[in-house]
């Protein structure tokens, strides 16, 4: 009853901040003073040509920039939209034969000025220059803090970014008596020089004052104006350019030592190649040979309590350069794991191989598994005239192998994942500066040796069966992996004015070789099928009232997962939105926003699967804080993946409130904290997170990012009885508490050191069990049908405790080439529990068990 009771005053709760949301709007819009007209003619500016290059050193004194074209007509974004900067800015652009070199003189006289030596790639709040390049095909971004600090991004699909593009390119910052001044070198092979493409490139500029968070922009964007890359203003056409060297490359070695959690050490070495060759001036090819990722900060450790599977960002740089290409256009208005190329899969982790377990043959497996090796990759992209742009990428792994004992405890190697042949292509037809077509293909072709698999004892001497990998029973020399192809149309739309667009794609798959398997939702897919789906989105993103509808429509065996991210199949999705946003509506806050949103999730056979009604409220001040809110209502519903066999569990209805602040950056002390609380009939979800920064010294730079879940109560499936045909539920009762600890000291800008720690303690506990023996196939359970039932022989809790280190030194001794100190340590205990023992948080589980540690060096050398 007290459940019920909290459940109803939230939802009161709930329904009174959705109906203060929407009788916010009308007044905000009164206040609101900004006026949703087009913004300003795009502005334009000439880049001369020197035989005179100047001295990369900050300092402006080199004769060429007193004859440079300058400008200086940048204008306030934040936090005084419209309004003249507070602080003078000149902008001057000169080329030669090699690079394009780009000054900014920044006065700063009425503002502190903040600078920070931080590792590269790392905003944080500092006072810092960036210029924007589009030549046409691709937009580069480069920025360099008034500390020194480089850093780079690129732009695409006009309003997407990404940070994870690293450009081989150098700056130089001054600082003096009345400001500071910075000189940036851009090497012109970075971008693509085609002699027949003709016309102005896309320029952007923008200065960041961090004491009184003030943003400005040269091609001035107003905020309530959709739009990112289409806004840009112009460079005037540079004449003569040519790349040079078309060869880029960067052969590196590595030593290794490490020793596994068996206490073994064992030592090695070894040597690989990234090369780029710019083939034509439309056609450019990278290529990497036996790479090497060990500088690469390990994945943050989750609790997740859902039937989706945990996705995790790329930090590889080989698949990080060039993706844009292969990105579809965004088709959702809040964030997605979704991905039809999903970079990933290439090199993963497989799960641990099925193995004999009847006697005498029963065996275990004693290693846990790796990434899979990368023999190579290659990515080619280029253009076929002015309007079409097309890409294709692979890339070949290695077979992983895991350790198994036998039951003589003799071991064998039993295989895990088969070598693998990736291939991704992808053209994209540019049919105006607002509009394009585009095709995706992908290919995951397995590379199995049939004839490894360990062989079943039968009755029957005549027939042969063999165990694979996942668990499947297939005759002898029989496939177990499958291969997998996915054909992928998408376009896009923006309108003139920019604020209104619409995107779509529509893709089928199709599954050859490899025995039947079970998809989460109780779907057998087999050799020979094939489907299909489809997803749309519509929003109106400039002005004030903003909108959006999304509708997504998947088959019940569409499966592109062997090289994407699919969330789930069978199902159809509709997500409808509506916003107000005011720009400057009182004295002290920038921006205020107000949403309704709701979602609706059925399955193609129209079972229920997720009802959400949302109402978010989020204002930004003028001192850079913010602080945003969220109510929601989740109904009673069905999940159809938690069995695995089709079978669907109710799941009572919930109500949320979630809220996040945070504090403006560039501080001494900064940070955000964030709650997420639900709560149903049966059980609640929390979780309370923060991320804290610390700036002790201006080259020391922490993050502390603690965490903790709490949740109880809910139905989770647990397996089946003795029964036949009975299944078995208990309330799970989870909790996690956990931290990750960064550190970065930074002793010049091209000398880095970075650590990186996490632990996390997990605890599992079962209580309340529960039976039910459906009386026919993907049968819908509903929790009251749930009889009690006695707790299992076989203890279902769990606990884990975890420990990752990573520790990098990072030197960049000339640009674009770098050596390596690399230290990582992993600890994962999972204790087996004894019958009626508790789940408990058990940091002290990290002394019981060895850990793996490794030691690398690597260098690598740029050459062009």
């Amino acid at each position: 009853m007290r459940a019920r009771s909290r459940v109803r005053r939230a939802a009161r709760g709930a329904v009174l901040l959705a109906i203060a949301s929407a009788l916010l709007a009308p007044h905000l819009a009164m206040a609101d003073t900004v006026s949703t007209s087009q913004p300003p003619a795009r502005p334009s500016l000439q880049a001369i040509r020197t035989h005179d290059s100047p001295r990369l050193d900050g300092v402006l004194d080199d004769p060429v920039w007193s004859v440079a074209a300058a400008t200086d007509a940048f204008t306030q974004k934040f936090p005084n939209e419209g309004q003249s900067p507070s602080e003078h800015t000149l902008l001057r652009l000169v080329y030669d034969d090699d690079a394009l070199y780009v000054a900014f003189e920044c006065e700063q006289l009425k503002t502190p000025r903040i600078s920070r030596l931080v590792r590269r790639d790392r905003k944080v709040g500092d006072d810092r220059v960036e210029v924007t390049i589009s030549d046409g095909t691709r937009t580069f971004e480069f920025w360099v803090s008034a500390a020194g600090v480089m850093g780079d991004g690129i732009r695409f699909n006009d309003t997407d970014y990404s940070a994870d593009w690293d450009g081989v390119w150098d700056a130089r910052v001054h600082q003096h008596a009345t400001g500071w001044s910075a000189e940036l070198r851009i090497p012109l092979l970075i971008f693509q020089l085609d002699p027949e493409r003709v016309g102005d490139w896309g320029l952007q500029a923008r200065r960041y004052l961090s004491s009184v968070q003030e943003t400005q922009e040269w091609a001035y964007i107003p905020r309530t104006v959709a739009g990112e890359t289409s806004r840009y203003g112009r460079l005037s056409r540079m004449e003569g350019l040519h790349r040079g060297n078309p060869f880029e490359l960067r052969p590196f070695a590595l030593l290794r030592a490490a020793r596994g959690v068996d206490g073994r050490t064992g030592y090695g070495a070894t040597g690989g190649l990234d090369a780029r060759v710019h083939l034509t001036p439309n056609v450019g090819l990278d290529l990497t040979v036996n790479p090497d990722f060990a500088q690469v900060e390990a994945d943050e450790q989750v609790l997740n309590l859902t039937t989706i599977e945990t996705f995790f960002p790329e930090k590889r740089p080989f698949f990080l350069d060039g993706m844009d290409m292969f990105q579809v256009p965004r088709m959702t208005y809040f964030p997605t794991s979704r991905r039809t190329f999903y970079t990933r899969r290439i090199g993963a982790v497989p799960t641990k191989p099925g193995v004999l377990t009847q006697a005498p043959e029963s065996e275990r497996v004693t290693s846990i598994p790796v990434p899979t090796t990368i023999y190579g990759a290659a990515k080619l992209r280029g253009t076929l005239g002015t309007h079409l742009n097309w890409g294709l990428l692979s890339a070949l792994t290695g077979q992983n192998d895991v350790q198994v004992e036998r039951a003589d405890l003799s071991l064998r190697d039993a295989l895990a994942a088969p070598r693998s042949a990736f291939t991704v292509g992808r053209m994209r037809a540019v049919l105006s500066e607002r509009a394009q077509l585009g095709l995706l293909a992908t290919a995951t072709q397995r590379l199995e040796p049939t004839g490894e698999y360990p062989l079943l004892a039968s009755a029957d001497s005549t027939t042969s069966r063999q165990l694979c990998p996942g668990g499947e029973r297939v005759a002898a020399s029989a496939r177990c992996f499958h291969d997998s192809y996915v054909l992928s149309a998408d376009g896009s739309w923006r309108s003139l004015s920019g604020d209104y667009v619409v995107s779509g794609q529509a893709l089928m798959s199709a599954i050859q070789n490899g025995p039947p398997r079970t998809l989460p939702d109780g779907t057998v897919i087999a050799s020979g099928d094939v489907d299909a789906g489809a997803l749309m989105f519509a929003a109106k993103e400039g002005g004030n009232w903003l909108g959006s509808v999304e509708a997504e429509a998947s088959g019940r065996r569409l499966d592109f997962n062997d090289l994407g991210f699919m969330v789930r199949q069978n199902h159809l999705r509709l997500l409808p939105t509506v916003e107000y946003r005011a720009v400057d509506p009182f004295a002290a806050v920038a921006e205020v926003r107000v949403r309704l949103s709701t979602s609706f999730r059925n399955t193609v056979d129209g079972l229920n699967v997720f009802r959400g009604y949302y109402a978010f409220t989020e204002w930004q001040f003028k001192n850079a804080w913010k602080a945003n809110t969220m109510v929601y209502y989740f109904g009673n519903r069905y999940e159809d993946r938690e069995v695995g066999d089709g079978t669907a569990i109710e799941r009572t209805g919930s109500v949320g409130w979630d809220l996040t602040l945070t504090s403006a950056p560039g501080r001494r002390l900064s940070g955000s904290l964030t709650s997420v609380s639900m709560f149903r009939d049966d059980g609640y979800s929390l979780t309370y997170s923060a991320q804290l920064g610390f700036h002790l010294l201006p080259q020391l730079e922490l993050q502390v990012l603690p965490q903790v879940t709490l949740a109880a109560g809910e139905a989770r499936y647990l397996g089946a009885t003795p029964r036949p045909g009975e299944y078995l539920f208990g309330r799970l009762d989870a909790r996690s508490i956990g931290a990750t600890l960064r550190a970065n000291y930074t002793l010049t800008t091209r000398l880095t050191l970075q650590l990186y720690a996490q632990t996390l303690l997990v605890a599992r506990h079962y209580r309340d069990f529960g039976s039910f023996t459906p009386d026919h196939a993907r049968a819908n359970i509903r929790l009251d049908d749930l009889t009690a039932a006695e707790a299992p022989t076989k203890n279902p809790d769990s606990q884990l405790a975890t420990l990752d280190v990573n520790a990098v030194l990072r030197w960049e001794f000339r640009p674009g080439s770098t050596m390596f100190l690399v230290y990582t340590r992993s600890q994962a205990p999972a204790r087996v529990l004894a019958s009626g023992e508790r789940a408990e948080l058990d940091l002290g589980a990290l002394r019981d068990i060895r850990a793996a540690d490794a030691l690398w060096m690597k260098a690598s050398y740029w050459w062009n």
